[in-house]
């Protein structure tokens, strides 16, 4: 029985001497087999010796750039069948697995990078194609997504080391909110406070201009003042880690200072937060009352403006920082370009066809989030009109599972969140022009036509997407959130409060959910969509920085929006 914290110094030590022979040439690599097999058999019966030896072996390898010996510590730990073991020891294996796939992923890109280099003979190497082809980061993301906390550091290496890898595929927005669920657990963790600034400053980057607010550069400063304060920096990340956190840092003050960009206090927000946790009534009479010194805006937020700035899920680049104005609204809209020379027609109102709809389509994708969002807003804080349940009737089964009106709302609030990620692929399909012969779904941005007009264009973000929708297929991350969709739109989906009867059987165990997992589910549909929606944005803004400035046959097009059109009434 493996006891909580137990180490066994004589494994260490014996492989620590096997470790230095490697590394110092005495042995080849069949002779370190060789001693492996010596070593399972000497601690056959120690479990500290089972449950981290292949750990180490990955880790050697890593550090050696030697894939004979990462496969050979993952076929190992495969064979352990993780599922069937408890706590800590499933979340060792899990991890060990990860990085043994993060490992091989990594030392692949890097070799067929430095291949590419050798051989461009100075033309531009576009490491994009070389990304496209490794699923071992997808592999990797999947063992570390089934890591849950402990009390170990073991589930924020894991979600540090998921973050990394989105940060790789240009999916910052993802990363940053993964790395806001391991703060949440661990405020201090210097890894990922470190990481955090870095795939906001990654972010910042790729932003376009109007978007650059200088408040993500002071977020990030601050995130890696408080990396550089966590004492487990060292061993987790090394000197590595410290010396590159630091340069970072340096580099942002060097540029804030540049600037002239001052550090702004925190008391307009911490007194927001305030204004928030009044009762509603004394809102509303301070608002009458028109002391409006701090910040009109703030103070006149209603709840449901509130609720969706305190969840990030405005679609805007503000990323839940109160900027401006605009920080409290939908502002994503991308400009178009056109790379036609047959002009526009009268049919399309002045627009060319694909251009026409595929602003059809972005205005339905950005519907569908919106008033996804407002009901799922509705059901969490209680103001559906509960009167209504009293209308309908329903069947009991005997297994608790419960139907009702907001169970309804919840379970169509994902449902169109989903869709919302079909309705990207339409989206690019139509408005990239490309050619297919079968209907287009997320599963589409797998396809081999995508691909290539991800590797033609080198466009980071349309890269995210392409990895994003890998992850929703068989055997990787996200399948369980396909799989529970199809339940809803082709079967059914049934909700539990409380644990009770089970039938034992798969289709009752794909079919069933409690309710505090199935809202954890829609908050992260939320964020999937919104990413999804960001990236397709992104995507065209980056499209149009490369060629606004060219001549010819490609212009902007400029498509007027629907509140310069109708009024609205206050």
């Amino acid at each position: 029985m493996y006891k909580k914290g137990y180490v066994n110094q004589n494994v260490r030590q014996e492989f620590d001497k096997l470790r230095k022979s490697f590394e110092n040439k005495e042995i080849s690599l069949e002779d370190f087999f060789r001693d492996i097999n010596a070593l399972d058999k000497k601690f056959h019966d120690d479990p500290f010796y089972k449950l981290n030896i292949n750990g180490m072996i990955v880790n050697l390898g890593k550090d050696f750039k030697e894939l004979r010996l990462i496969y050979f510590a993952k076929e190992r730990l495969l064979d352990y069948q993780a599922d069937t073991m408890e706590g800590y020891r499933r979340n060792k294996i899990y991890y060990d697995i990860g990085n043994a796939y993060h490992s091989i992923a990594d030392i692949k890109f890097e070799t067929q990078i430095k291949d590419l280099k050798k051989n461009s003979r100075g033309k531009e190497v576009k490491y994009m194609s070389v990304l496209m082809e490794i699923d071992e980061y997808s592999k990797a993301m999947k063992y570390y997504n089934k890591i849950a906390p402990d009390w170990t550091d073991q589930f924020s290496m894991a979600k540090t080391n998921s973050s990394n890898i989105l940060d790789k595929f240009g999916r910052y927005y993802e990363s940053i909110m993964l790395y806001n669920r391991i703060l949440k657990l661990d405020p201090n963790f210097g890894m990922a406070l470190g990481n955090k600034a870095r795939a906001i400053i990654y972010y910042y980057r790729i932003l376009p201009e109007k978007f650059k607010f200088k408040k993500l550069l002071i977020e990030a400063r601050d995130l890696f003042e408080g990396s550089l304060k966590d004492e487990r920096l060292k061993n987790i990340g090394g000197e590595f880690a410290i010396k590159s956190f630091q340069n970072l840092l340096n580099e942002l003050n060097k540029y804030l200072s540049g600037n002239k960009i001052k550090v702004t206090n925190n008391f307009l927000e911490n007194l927001r937060k305030w204004f928030l946790n009044l009762p509603r009534k004394l809102i509303v009479y301070v608002s009458k009352t028109r002391i409006r010194k701090v910040n009109k805006s703030l103070v006149n937020l209603r709840k449901y403006q509130n609720f969706v700035l305190d969840k990030n899920l405005f679609l805007n680049f503000h990323f839940g920082f109160n900027i401006n104005k605009n920080s409290l609204k939908d502002v994503i809209l991308p400009p178009f370009i056109s790379i036609k020379s047959s002009g526009t027609t009268a049919e399309y109102h002045g627009f060319e066809r694909n251009i026409f709809y595929a602003a059809k389509h972005l205005n339905q994708i950005i519907e569908d989030f919106t008033s996804a969002r407002y009901l799922y807003f509705l059901a969490t804080i209680g103001e559906l009109n509960v009167t209504t349940a009293d209308m309908t009737e329903y069947m009991y089964t005997l297994d608790y599972a419960h139907n009702n009106l907001e169970y309804g709302i919840l379970k169509t609030v994902f449902t169109k969140l989903f869709n919302i990620l079909d309705k990207i692929a339409n989206f690019l399909y139509m408005y990239f022009e490309i050619e297919h012969s079968r209907d287009v779904n997320l599963n589409s941005l797998t396809y081999e036509k995508f691909k290539n007009l991800v590797k033609d264009l080198n466009n980071l973000q349309l890269l995210a997407l392409f990895e994003l929708s890998l992850d929703f297929q068989e055997g990787y991350s996200y399948n369980y959130l396909q799989k529970l969709r199809n339940n809803l739109v082709h079967k059914y989906l049934d909700i539990k409060e409380i644990e009770g009867y089970e039938v034992e059987d798969e289709e009752y165990k794909t079919n069933h959910i409690y309710k505090d997992k199935f809202f954890k589910y829609i908050q992260l549909m939320l964020e999937i969509s919104k990413a999804a929606i960001m990236y397709t944005v992104l995507a065209l803004e980056t499209e149009w920085s490369k060629i606004h400035k060219q001549e010819g046959k490609i212009g902007v097009i400029n498509v007027p929006k629907q509140s310069d059109i109708f009024s609205v009434e206050e």
